[in-house]
């Protein structure tokens, strides 16, 4: 009887800590997506604005599709849709 209680309690043990890895491992990306996130928007933010002041027609708009590039790659992602917005006028 008592090994019965001892194998679940190792059990139960087991699993609150794989559950609490998973968690883990989730809220960490979460939040780095929303840093990338912010300063993605940001950065496309002012870089707009400093083009909109050198009278240079190159403004990345913010959109889904966008957000979803920043999100996934960060401040690299910014510079490639620059870059694609900056390869239509070659």
């Amino acid at each position: 009887m008592y090994e019965l209680y001892g194998m679940v309690a190792i059990g139960v043990v087991c699993a609150i800590v794989l559950v609490i890895g998973i968690f883990r491992n989730k809220t960490e990306y979460l939040l780095n997506v929303i840093l990338r996130l912010g300063t993605g928007l940001m950065s496309i933010y002012v870089m707009n604005q400093v083009f909109m002041l050198q009278n240079i027609q190159l403004s990345v708009g913010i959109n889904p599709m966008s957000v979803s590039v920043i999100g996934f790659l960060g401040l690299p992602g910014v510079a490639l849709l620059y870059g694609v917005l900056g390869c239509k006028f070659i």
